[in-house]
């Protein structure tokens, strides 16, 4: 399952000026991959990659709110190890 809306904000970023200094947009599509994921430890490797996006700066709203609700449902799962 893929979020139609991810993509659209992570394209919408790299249009706009605001880069989110990922390095590539393979790595971005990566990333909207791994949140999708099937897989727990993929779903956790996306949370880690956008957590450190965001120390890098901004984040477009759509990748900060799939990432907040990835990470409170592998809470909820018990999958947040």
């Amino acid at each position: 399952m893929h979020c139609h809306a991810l993509d659209l904000a992570l394209e919408r970023h790299r249009l706009t000026d605001m880069r989110l200094r990922t390095g590539s947009a393979v790595e971005e599509t990566q990333v909207a991959a791994d949140l999708y994921a099937e897989d727990a430890e993929r779903q956790r490797q996306g949370v880690r990659r956008v957590r450190t996006w965001q120390t890098r700066g901004r984040v477009p709203h759509a990748v900060d709110a799939t990432t907040v609700l990835r990470e409170a449902l592998l809470q909820s799962t018990g999958d947040d190890t």
